[in-house]
């Protein structure tokens, strides 16, 4: 299976979508996210693992309504959060090099300004979750 796109936790990654819409000014380019409803892959699951000096894995199961995650990461530096994670355009490759991820998911050309409305997250970005879900501190971290 291709997985296209990549959540980043420190540079590593895996699945994303969108939530509800009900703001009355619309920030993208394109509109606001729509929320992404009766998937076809429902109960699909993408796993990004992370064995380093960071430990854990982001889940993602494929709902009714759109993703649904968890966060069980340990070995964050408490001195550099709270950190932030996305959806990257493209998987982390080989190299383990993060840069080559692109850009945050962005289908409605959202962009990162204004910042994103955790209250409205049909105006965040599609891929920035810690905007919508609030950012992890460390150094251990379960979230659902």
């Amino acid at each position: 299976m291709h997985v296209f796109s990549i959540i980043a936790l420190l540079g590593a990654a895996t699945l994303g979508a969108t939530q509800g819409s009900n703001a009355t000014t619309v920030t993208g380019k394109l509109g606001d996210a729509k929320p992404v409803r009766n998937n076809p892959v429902i109960g699909e699951t993408w796993v990004a693992t992370f064995d380093s000096t960071v430990k854990g894995r982001v889940t993602a199961v494929a709902a009714t309504v759109g993703i649904n995650y968890t966060i069980d990461v340990q070995g964050l530096a408490v001195d550099k959060g709270p950190y932030k994670y996305h959806i990257h355009l493209h998987p982390v490759p080989e190299s383990g090099n993060c840069t080559e991820t692109g850009g945050h998911l962005d289908s409605y050309e959202r962009g990162d300004t204004p910042p994103c409305d955790s209250s409205k997250p049909q105006t965040c970005e599609v891929g920035d979750l810690s905007g919508k879900y609030g950012t992890v501190p460390g150094p251990v971290v379960m979230k659902e």
